[in-house]
């Protein structure tokens, strides 16, 4: 199955520390913590503390400090200049207003949403898959063309995306990796029909108000289970 998603992860002590041994056996994945964001192409890795794996390309790599394994909160330097603004893109969002090349930072379903503006009301699907307000993401395959039409409607008049990042399901609704892959395909065929240099980013999450499930992508085995979907589809 074509699939040209890429694996965003995020935070380590969001997988107990257990994401960065994973990151070399995948060429094309890389580690972006809080409050920064990195345009990763193909062929990028990095190593157990964030540094570029040049066998494998090359890349920018702008990120707080990894300190034996762990994240190092820090303020980020100023010397390294920023190639992507993140911009938040949730569905309480109602414009975004980039001002430098984006990524635009999609919802992440930790807590509720009011689902009250103009602009999500136009797309019922969306609305409706929600747990006392939680937002159910990749709910079915409407549900994705929903994602997308959001998504482009939310960027209307305003500069492309240089990178999505988007999120994971919950496992009581969506209980397989291929399930969610052929759910994500429906949304990536609409966003790269407008948006082909767009690059699409999955972050690993952990850590909700969402009571009844559990994050599909979250530790260090499943986020393995992720690469290895990703890698057989190029």
């Amino acid at each position: 199955m074509d699939c040209g998603l890429y694996l965003l992860g995020h935070g380590i002590y969001s997988v107990d520390a257990c994401l960065i041994p994973f990151l070399p056996s995948c060429r094309w994945t890389a580690c972006v913590l809080p409050s920064v964001v990195e345009r990763i192409r193909t062929s990028t890795s990095f190593d157990a503390y964030g540094n570029i794996n040049s066998q494998y390309g090359s890349g920018w790599c702008f990120c707080d400090s990894i300190q034996n394994g762990s994240l190092s909160s820090k303020k980020y330097p100023s010397y390294i200049p920023l190639h992507l603004e993140e911009v938040a893109g949730h569905f309480d969002v109602k414009r975004v207003f980039p001002t430098l090349p984006y990524s635009l930072h999609t919802e992440y379903s930790y807590g509720k949403r009011t689902f009250q503006s103009e602009l999500i009301q136009k797309y019922p699907e969306i609305v409706r898959a929600n747990q006392d307000g939680i937002p159910q993401l990749w709910k079915n395959e409407v549900w994705a063309e929903s994602f997308a039409a959001f998504l482009m409607e939310l960027t209307k008049n305003m500069p492309t995306p240089s990178v999505i990042e988007i999120h994971p399901p919950f496992h009581d609704y969506v209980g397989s990796m291929r399930e969610f892959i052929e759910i994500y395909q429906v949304f990536e065929t609409q966003i790269k029909s407008r948006w082909q240099e767009t690059d699409i980013l999955s972050e690993n999450r952990c850590g909700s108000r969402y009571r009844g499930g559990r994050f599909l992508i979250s530790t260090a085995p499943q986020i393995k289970e992720l690469c290895a979907w990703i890698e057989s589809s190029i």
